[in-house]
């Protein structure tokens, strides 16, 4: 699968005001399931998916997209170790630890399995022990 395949869905999680919540979710539920198709580290590197998700977490966004979003990452994280440390290097590590501090508490749990799928990465465990250093 080419990088290129990705654009639409990588656009429509990524902007806000000009789709609807709804659309936003049903990109991000597609980006769960790719997440889970082997071979598309490179992929998912390349189209440079990451970053519209992780803005999802840090953003004003309502749970749902959050929660997917954060799912999809996971799928990632999972699935492939060079996506994991993608996602570690491009900030999903203080991402999910500032979801560890949301009132929403099956957010703070997704965030919390992200921050566990994200440590299997030595890279990723360093970037944690900064994140909670900086917040002391």
């Amino acid at each position: 699968m080419e990088a290129g395949v990705l654009t639409p869905i990588r656009q429509t999680v990524a902007s806000s005001g000009k789709q609807t919540t709804d659309q936003q979710e049903e990109a991000a539920k597609v980006m769960v399931n790719l997440a889970l198709v082997d071979d598309m580290d490179d992929v998912f590197v390349r189209s440079d998916i990451v970053r519209p998700l992780l803005a999802v977490l840090s953003n004003g966004n309502s749970a749902q997209l959050r929660t997917l979003a954060c799912m999809a990452l996971e799928n990632m994280a999972v699935q492939s170790p060079a996506v994991r440390d993608h996602i570690g290097s491009t900030g999903g590590v203080q991402a999910a630890v500032q979801l560890l501090n949301t009132s929403d508490q099956p957010l703070a749990a997704r965030g919390a399995s992200l921050l566990g799928r994200l440590a299997l990465s030595n890279n990723n465990r360093k970037a944690f022990v900064s994140s909670a250093e900086n917040q002391r």
